[in-house]
C-alpha cells in the first residue's frame, strides 16, 4: 500500500512525522491521516515527495514497483 511505502520514506529521510510533513510542506495532521489510513494519499502529498526526494523512484511510490 502506497501508505507502507510513505512511512518507508518518512523512515529513510530520518525525520519525524511533523518535520518530514514540514519539509514536503504539508500540514503534519494531514500527513497522520493519510499515512493512517483515514484519507487517500493525496496528489499533492505525492508530488511534494517526489520534489523534495528525487532521488525515490516515483513509479516505486505509486504502484510499488521496483526499488526505492
Amino acid at each position: 500500500m502506497i501508505q507502507e511505502r510513505v512511512k518507508a520514506i518518512i523512515a529513510y529521510s530520518g525525520l519525524n512525522d511533523s518535520a518530514f510533513a514540514k519539509k514536503i510542506g504539508i500540514q503534519q495532521m494531514t500527513l497522520w491521516r493519510q499515512i493512517n489510513g483515514e484519507r487517500k494519499v493525496s496528489l499533492e502529498t505525492i508530488l511534494a515527495i517526489s520534489e523534495v526526494f528525487p532521488e525515490i523512484d516515483a513509479n516505486w511510490l505509486l504502484r510499488g514497483n521496483g526499488t526505492m
